[in-house]
């Protein structure tokens, strides 16, 4: 066969795409690093060199590592609760009845015009 099957006007050449202006670059981001890494070296010095922040430190370590407030007991429960297996069957069979293949053929049918 000679011709094409369709026929269509030339494309116009592309143009190399320029850069945005606003594009952040590799020196912005070195720069959020280097921040990061300055902020870090400040936290570390005032929790090393500073007694008051060390104590405070110890202090909110050990009230988070005994967990014994009631609004953390009932937390706790509440998620020990959740792993009750009648629970999870009971989930799993409605994610099944949920994203059978019929079900979704059916809610595809339904949302097609």
């Amino acid at each position: 066969m000679q011709g094409h099957a369709y026929t269509a006007a030339a494309l116009p050449p592309r143009r190399p795409r320029a850069i945005p202006r606003g594009r952040p670059g590799a020196a912005s981001a070195i720069g959020v690093a280097l921040v990061c890494l300055l902020a870090g070296a400040g936290v570390w010095a005032l929790a090393d060199l500073v007694p008051a922040a060390q104590l405070k430190d110890a202090v909110a370590l050990e009230r988070f590592t005994s967990l014994a407030s009631p609004g953390v007991d009932e937390a706790g429960n509440f998620l020990i609760h959740l792993l009750d297996p009648r629970e999870f069957i009971l989930w799993a069979i409605a994610l099944v009845a949920l994203a059978s293949p019929a079900n979704v053929r059916v809610w595809r049918s339904r949302r097609s015009p």
